[in-house]
């Protein structure tokens, strides 16, 4: 079995910011929607939890995954 990891989550960013998790997800987002003072604070926040942004659910939210897929045939039987 694997050991969940305790990673900060955008709850505990909150917390530590005083603000909101939809403060600060649009602070991570969208930072020129926020005044600076939030901005500092929720970042603040970010470095001192280490918070790190999921970015697989990210593209789960958003349905992007700004990624390129190729598909190639089997090189194995080309001689």
């Amino acid at each position: 079995m694997h050991k969940r990891l305790n990673r900060p989550t955008i709850g505990d960013v909150a917390a530590r910011a005083g603000v909101s998790t939809a403060t600060v997800s649009r602070t991570l987002a969208t930072p020129e929607q926020v005044t600076p003072k939030t901005r500092d604070a929720v970042m603040k926040a970010v470095r001192e939890t280490g918070y790190v942004l999921n970015l697989a659910a990210r593209h789960l939210r958003t349905n992007r995954a700004h990624a390129v897929l190729a598909v190639l045939p089997d090189a194995a039987g080309i001689r």
